[in-house]
């Protein structure tokens, strides 16, 4: 038995009742703080960081409490390297099921721990700014939006678009481009606080939101910072280049209390502010989604038309009222 434990990639140890290291089968010594022999006859708060140590006696009562397992993970610096273990906790009882012992059988899970971070970034975050990601931004904004609810208290959804951003990928190329919009997230990033949540949605469209608003003045002073940081200068490949951005903002719980709503309205929001001239914010009211679901209904019939070709061109020649000259 002992060398099939040897074999084996986990480290078994054995604690008394009372917490004291009493034995040990492992060839994975690496992983130890410190040769196992030397914790031998030690409690396990002599042995181990004191937070640990009291995860592994909360675990060691769970166990005398009627728990048939546990499992407690944590995370140690040796040979100045974080590794994660992952704890399973038994109790075995003696054969007048009177004297316990707790086997304690650990596996080192830092790969699993690093794939698993390397996952949740891909899944969450975006791959070139390394900020949130759309899906990242929808559950932080539920999240908000749900406390907003409970506390009673506003939040801003501010939905930043670059202007011109094509004409750069166009010209100049998307490598340009790329290196433009980590540049503006660089500069979002270090311009927000701490808990305003900050990403980017897709292409050059950027969102944040500001929690806990109690004054319309605040978000904006912040809508004006991000105009003046989007329309700095930028230098990319030794030319200055020069943008602007339009925001767009929708208020919860005026301008909707559900999350895609918020969005969606910040969204049409902002394409008012290019429709003004660019370069500026603009705050959603029910005047402005009117009009633009007007303007998308019309464009639709206009397609319509001309699909089913309900629509004539008729040449209407300008004659000049005096020299009777066609114009």
């Amino acid at each position: 038995m002992q060398s099939l434990f040897r074999a084996m990639d986990d480290m078994v140890f054995i604690f008394e009742g009372n917490g004291v290291f009493k034995d040990y089968v492992s060839a994975q010594t690496s992983n130890l703080l410190a040769p196992p022999e030397a914790f031998i006859g030690k409690r396990i708060d002599e042995i181990m960081p004191k937070e640990i140590a009291k995860s592994f006696m909360e675990a060691f009562k769970a166990l005398d409490s009627g728990d048939k397992t546990q499992v407690v993970e944590y995370g140690l610096d040796i040979k100045d390297e974080l590794n994660w273990f992952s704890a399973k906790l038994t109790k075995v009882l003696d054969m007048d099921e009177d004297v316990c012992d707790y086997v304690v059988v650990v596996r080192n899970v830092s790969v699993f721990k690093k794939n698993e971070a390397l996952i949740r970034q891909m899944a969450y975050y975006d791959s070139l700014t390394g900020l949130y990601n759309r899906v990242m931004f929808y559950e932080r904004l539920e999240e908000l939006v749900s406390r907003s609810q409970r506390n009673k208290t506003k939040l801003a959804v501010l939905f930043l678009d670059l202007d011109n951003f094509k004409k750069i990928n166009d010209t100049r190329g998307h490598h340009v481009g790329d290196r433009l919009l980590v540049q503006v997230g660089e500069k979002l990033k270090n311009t927000i606080r701490s808990n305003d949540v900050l990403a980017r949605m897709g292409g050059d469209e950027f969102t944040l939101i500001i929690s806990d608003v109690e004054d319309m003045k605040r978000v904006t002073i912040m809508a004006k910072r991000l105009l003046k940081i989007v329309s700095e200068p930028f230098e990319l490949d030794g030319i200055t280049t020069y943008i602007s951005g339009s925001v767009g903002i929708s208020v919860f719980p005026d301008d909707g209390i559900e999350s895609s709503v918020l969005v969606k309205n910040s969204d049409l929001a902002m394409y008012k502010a290019k429709e003004k001239g660019k370069n500026r914010y603009q705050f959603f009211n029910a005047l402005i989604n009117e009009e633009i679901v007007k303007k998308f209904e019309l464009e639709d019939k206009l397609y319509l038309a001309i699909k089913k070709e309900k629509m004539e061109v008729y040449y209407q020649p300008i004659i000049h009222s005096v020299s009777k000259q066609l114009s």
